[in-house]
């Protein structure tokens, strides 16, 4: 989070001068004359470090007229009859998120404690393979702005074996996240049926705005299909973590009954074989551990819902954006 955080102060938005000020108050028909000086690292050297004058002249002032809050709007936006129904709606989605942000929060919790508690081990190569991957996922992203690993890294000042470091912790992270919910998954008997990538792919094309061509796309490719199913599967393992913290935990029969009969059992190239890790995982522990982990604090979670906000924490490499390349 810390290091989040210090991302955030550092990121600094695009210049875009303000003309909208200065022509607050003007008339249709009137002139006005004003500069506005373009800050030194503005991306166009034409402009850098120089004041612009800007001649305006108000061709016309125009005001958008809104559609009164009446039933005539509500059917006109949705599907309900009456502005009072619409509005009922709004609040019980509201509701339901805010409820779900405080679950998904307790969920991660608890499973940060666990994952700190968790003995894990795996191959050293193992842990190579997923660190060339981070370093071949830099050098696709970099390629994009025409620079190679090693130069973009002498932009930030560091050197290859810097970079590798720097990957090993994020892998190391990474694996250790995806291999407790792998066991909590599997102990659980919490699975992900193919009716349900169908449903959450077709939720997906839908939010898009791209419909049947993406839905066309996601069928046809098992890595998309993949990916989804991962993306539920970290779903329900929050969202059990957090049901056990509360004392709500569903019997596991209960939990695969709403699976499909056909499942899909997420994997990739990053899978390890069952027996190479020690990890333990009882309801009994989670409530313990979870004692600390209330829900008093509403804070943004890591996962809200099977959206594609979603943490895709599964046997998946990230593709990293570079943080000194600017487009």
């Amino acid at each position: 989070e810390a290091e989040a955080d210090e991302a955030d102060e550092e990121y600094k938005p695009p210049f875009r001068p303000d003309l909208t000020t200065p022509l607050l108050g003007l008339s249709a028909d009137e002139e006005k004359v004003f500069s506005i000086t373009y800050p030194e690292d503005f991306n166009d050297e034409d402009y850098a470090g120089k004041e612009v004058v800007f001649e305006v002249k108000v061709a016309a002032v125009k005001e958008k007229a809104l559609s009164p809050l009446d039933d005539d709007f509500a059917k006109t936006v949705s599907d309900f009859e009456t502005l009072d129904d619409l509005k009922a709606d709004i609040r019980a989605n509201i509701k339901k998120q805010r409820e779900q942000q405080q679950n998904n929060e307790l969920g991660n919790q608890v499973l940060e404690q666990i994952i700190e508690e968790a003995s894990l081990e795996w191959p050293l190569a193992y842990e190579d393979e997923s660190i060339e991957r981070d370093l071949e996922n830099y050098e696709r992203q970099v390629s994009r702005y025409g620079l190679s690993l090693d130069s973009y890294l002498s932009l930030e000042n560091k050197t290859r074996e810097d970079f590798i470091e720097e990957s090993r912790e994020r892998v190391i992270g990474r694996l250790k996240r995806s291999f407790v919910i792998r066991k909590i998954a599997e102990q659980e008997n919490l699975e992900v049926g193919e009716g349900e990538i169908l449903q959450h792919a077709k939720f997906l094309s839908d939010l898009s705005g791209q419909g049947e061509r993406l839905w066309r796309d996601i069928l046809s490719s098992p890595v998309q299909q993949e990916l989804i199913a991962n993306d539920l599967l970290v779903g329900k393992v929050i969202d059990w973590l957090a049901a056990v913290a509360k004392g709500e935990a569903p019997e596991a029969a209960a939990v695969a009954d709403q699976s499909d009969d056909a499942t899909v059992t997420p994997a990739s190239a990053e899978d390890v074989p069952p027996e190479q890790t020690e990890t333990t995982i009882n309801e009994e522990a989670v409530e313990a551990e979870s004692s600390e982990a209330t829900t008093d604090d509403a804070a943004a979670p890591e996962r809200e819902s099977s959206t594609p906000e979603r943490d895709q924490d599964v046997d998946q490499t990230e593709e990293p954006t570079p943080a000194g390349v600017k487009s």
